[in-house]
């Protein structure tokens, strides 16, 4: 994108009201120049990384996405600078994450439940700018490596806990009458199961708005493939359907917890 012309980063009180307009993505990689040479101004030689991630990144943003960058800056400065700038700069919505090189680090290196939802932003990114060559990749590399012992612990936490909570949700909507919540609570189930499917893949999403289309593509317990697909189509309506679905699912979690060698004996008694 070098050699682009910069554009205003400002927007007015109008933009906000009228909510995101439509931009193509050659607008967009203008708006994240002018981003990335503000950062550059404003912080120098002190700047280690900026890289771009989200769908803008992957290249599946459409008209109204936003446009998402991370800043690796020096630690002395992120003591003082880290946090993160979200702002509407006209047509659509721009955040930036400022933080330095140890924070960044660590957090490549986190798994959470949620690391398939989180991590494309380190496993997919498009450098932008880079102070000495290789920092992006090293940050990949981080969130990539993914202990075995560690990866089993937390996918055994997630099945005991979120997923085990969002079919009980799901099953007292149904029990009693609340079908209205069937759509929300089995979609929620859905992220937790993509999630975890993906995690015993060491797969991150490359972004929230392509996680179903993504999760179709891995495999998983008996059942996840018609948990997504009911989901993709978007027939939500029915709830007792929905709780179906959902039930046929964790009914066959059992021989992929076998085989993943899933340890869920902690969370049998109460460890105080």
């Amino acid at each position: 994108m070098n050699g682009l012309p910069p554009m205003p980063l400002e927007g007015a009180l109008e933009d906000i009201l009228e909510g995101p307009s439509p931009l193509g993505r050659a607008d967009r990689e203008l708006v994240a120049e002018a981003i990335l040479r503000r950062l550059l101004a404003a912080y120098g030689h002190r700047v280690q990384a900026i890289a771009l991630y989200g769908s803008c990144a992957t290249g599946q943003d459409g008209p109204y996405s936003d446009i998402e960058l991370w800043v690796m800056l020096d630690d002395d400065l992120a003591a003082s600078e880290a946090r993160t700038v979200e702002w509407i700069w006209g047509a659509g919505k721009a955040e930036v994450n400022l933080a330095g090189e140890a924070e960044l680090l660590s957090e490549a290196a986190r798994i959470d439940a949620r690391w398939a939802l989180t991590h494309g932003r380190f496993v997919h990114p498009v450098m932008l700018y880079e102070r000495s060559p290789g920092q992006v990749d090293d940050i990949r590399r981080r969130a990539l490596a993914l202990p075995a012992e560690r990866l089993r612990q937390v996918m055994a936490e997630t099945v005991a806990g979120e997923l085990y909570e969002s079919l009980g949700r799901l099953r007292n909507a149904v029990a009693m009458g609340r079908t209205g919540e069937g759509a929300r609570l089995f979609l929620k189930l859905v992220e937790t199961a993509s999630a975890l499917t993906a995690l015993a893949q060491s797969h991150a999403f490359h972004s929230t708005s392509t996680l179903l289309e993504e999760a179709a593509g891995l495999t998983g317990p008996a059942g996840f493939t018609d948990l997504i697909m009911i989901a993709r189509r978007g027939a939500l309506a029915d709830a007792t359907r929905l709780l179906g679905t959902a039930e046929d699912y964790w009914s066959g979690l059992g021989k992929w917890i076998e085989a993943l060698n899933l340890d869920l004996t902690p969370f049998r008694r109460a460890d105080f």
